[in-house]
């Protein structure tokens, strides 16, 4: 059994690593702005009649909101703002005729293909009589952490999916299969229905209040938005979000089924059957292939595999955590011994036998529950009884008694009986019941409730199987996501996404190895898990919170830092082309060209950078070195120029050498969009 899960585990990692190891194209996930007409901070001659914007990704079909501000501050917009659906990137307004000169603000508002809104605003003058007084426009809102309310609905939705899917977990493999009847004891029953039906309660209130959260989060004004009838079919009807809500609805109504079903199994004497089982475990997975549809992943330019990967990671991920849970919860409940009989029924007569039921090997020899009565020289069983001289040692019980039971083996209980048929050593709870400790130890000072041993590591151990499993699925597409997500080691490190992804990344590092000490310990049991697993469930708990503010952040694709390109050249030269701060806007450009042996190459002439977006046609923008800088002891030249929009870029390199030669290839840039 061993062997084969350490084999799935294996294949299912090595699957992951193939399936998902390619390095993907950068996620920038919310939406920004890569042109405008009029561009922003552009001073025109005319008035124009309208304002364009693009955007570099499809907008959400609703909730978009476009206005243009005049000098005087009313708005000059002639209408509402106009989507086409067979353009999705674009939003335009049209303006009135006949603008005064003066300074100009375009103040939009749109809710990007990952369902988070996103807001900014873009100046522009008409005339020269306010020139210096153009403000700074904004690409996009600056606010990155979400409010509380949005960390607080989707965390209720991934603790009560794992709490859920443990439960399931734990009854469908964790259980040893020949257990299932004789383990289920009416604590065991009551712990998983609570279980169940807190897991449910929490993820249905995490997918039903996701939606008038969206509501109020697209709509803007908070939640007094959030309930109103037309805002919400609005949502439902024209956003991305409302689609996937309703396959979600769907699947809940589904979970809502099978938990009722399942409710009335633990009701019985044994356990639900493992389709039920399994078709709840469907649908609680079904809930979080939904959700990956609605984050960072729909962005992403490969999205089946974005949110292949990023369904497998949360899914591993509430499986690992839920069969921690069920360690700590459930899992005492299935391995405590039988409760021990009352002491009064315990009590009797020196003579009284220490069971109820009828002796083995003999058909002949009842067992009341009462002292046997009789004469102190009662006949005896087969063999004498030690320490009595007169004895009779008849082979048949006497004649014409009733009261005087003679079975084959001696009785068990009485003053004068050896030691128990069960042999202690090999059982040591046999002679009381089930009790660990002495057979002669009283009953209140022995513990009824400590675990069988078999039975509880040998779920230990069928968990460590599938938590490896989980972790090698956890680390795959976690290394894929960091890639999506995350491109350079500056975004990781200065980016609020890229601190959250560490301190994630500390914590589950820390629950990892918690159970990496329950696992050495179910090789070799000794004591239960005890506090450490509850520990190890806290601080999943605790990785949900980030894991949630992760999806609602804007990834660290947005703030890649300064970019270094570094290439070399056939004949053993090296350029080296630095860009800073590497975002939409001005930036600085810096080259340096070094020759095989080390030192300043002296015979460049020029060097010629032409930059070419990759996301879709902007033109292209050069900026041009001096050979003579390049030349110099200081080889480093430096030029400003300014990068449009955020995204891919081609760099093609031109290098003019003084002997009319050229060098030439081309590189890959990312910029950010903040």
């Amino acid at each position: 059994m061993k062997s084969r899960w350490c084999k799935w585990a294996l294949l299912i990692g090595l699957a992951c690593f193939v399936a998902l190891g390619i390095r993907p194209s950068a996620v920038l996930a919310h939406a920004y702005v890569v042109s405008s007409a009029p561009a922003a901070d552009e001073t025109l001659d005319e008035a124009p009649s309208s304002v364009r914007i693009e955007f570099n990704e499809p907008i959400e079909a609703s909730f978009y909101e476009l206005d243009v501000i005049g000098p005087s501050g009313i708005s000059e917009a002639a209408g509402e703002p106009v989507f086409d659906p067979e353009q999705p990137t674009r939003l335009s307004v049209e303006l009135k005729p006949d603008l005064p000169e003066g300074v100009y603000a375009a103040k939009w508002r749109v809710v990007s293909g990952d369902g988070h809104p996103v807001s900014g605003t873009i100046s522009f003058q008409i005339g020269q009589g306010a020139a210096n007084s153009v403000p700074q426009h904004s690409a996009a809102d600056q606010r990155s952490f979400p409010g509380w309310s949005l960390l607080a609905v989707r965390w209720l939705f991934y603790g009560g999916m794992a709490l859920y899917l443990g439960t399931l977990a734990f009854h469908l493999w964790l259980l040893p299969a020949g257990k299932r009847t004789s383990v289920v004891r009416e604590r065991l029953k009551r712990r998983s229905r609570m279980a169940l039906l807190l897991g449910y309660a929490a993820a249905a209130a995490g997918v039903l209040l996701s939606l008038p959260q969206q509501t109020a989060s697209d709509a803007g004004g908070g939640w007094s938005n959030a309930f109103d009838p037309d805002r919400l079919r609005e949502t439902l009807t024209y956003t991305s979000f409302g689609e996937i809500w309703e396959y979600q609805a769907v699947l809940l109504a589904v979970l809502l089924a099978a938990t009722i079903l399942l409710l009335r199994a633990f009701s019985n004497k044994t356990c639900p059957g493992r389709l039920l089982l399994a078709l709840a475990f469907a649908a609680g997975l079904g809930l979080l292939l939904a959700k990956a549809f609605i984050g960072h992943a729909a962005t992403a330019s490969v999205k089946s595999a974005a949110v292949t990967a990023d369904f497998l990671h949360l899914a591993a991920g509430l499986i690992w955590l839920g069969g921690v849970g069920a360690l700590a919860f459930l899992l005492p409940a299935a391995a405590a011994r039988p409760k021990p009989l009352p002491a009064e029924a315990l009590a009797g007569s020196a003579h009284a036998p220490a069971t109820t039921e009828p002796l083995a090997g003999s058909a002949r020899a009842p067992a009341p529950a009462e002292p046997l009565a009789g004469p102190a020289r009662a006949p005896a069983p087969a063999e004498p009884l030690a320490g009595t001289a007169h004895a009779p040692a008849p082979t048949e019980p006497l004649a014409g008694s009733a009261r005087a039971p003679a079975p084959a083996e001696p009785l068990a209980g009485t003053a004068r009986a050896p030691a128990p048929a069960a042999d202690p050593a090999a059982d040591p709870g046999a002679a009381t019941g089930g009790l660990s400790g002495r057979s002669d130890a009283p009953p209140s000072a022995t513990a009824a409730d400590s675990p069988q041993q078999p039975l509880y590591w040998h779920a230990v151990r069928r968990f460590s199987m599938l938590a490896a499993g989980c972790v090698a699925v956890l680390i795959a597409t976690g290394v894929y996501g960091s890639l999506l997500h995350v491109p350079t080691w500056y975004a990781l490190f200065h980016t609020d996404y890229g601190k959250v992804l560490l301190a994630k990344i500390l914590l589950t590092l820390v629950c990892l190895a918690l159970g990496l000490s329950a696992f050495l310990r179910g090789r070799k049991p000794s004591r239960p898990l005890g506090a450490g697993v509850w520990t190890e469930f806290a601080l999943g708990l605790a990785v949900l919170v980030l894991a949630a503010l992760l999806a609602n952040l804007p990834t660290a694709a947005a703030n890649p830092g300064p970019a270094k390109l570094t290439n070399q050249l056939p004949d053993g030269s090296r350029v080296t082309i630095n860009i800073t701060p590497n975002l939409v806007g001005a930036n600085t450009f810096r080259a340096e060209i070094v020759g095989s042996d080390g030192q300043p190459r002296r015979d460049i002439e020029q060097v010629t950078l032409t930059l070419t977006s990759k996301e879709m046609d902007m033109g292209a923008a050069e900026i041009r070195f001096s050979g003579q800088q390049l030349g110099s002891d200081l080889p480093q030249a430096q030029a400003d120029g300014i990068i449009t929009m955020g995204g891919r870029w081609n760099i093609r390199v031109h290098i003019l050498l003084k002997s009319l030669d050229t060098l030439d290839y081309d590189t890959e840039l990312r910029v950010g969009s903040k």
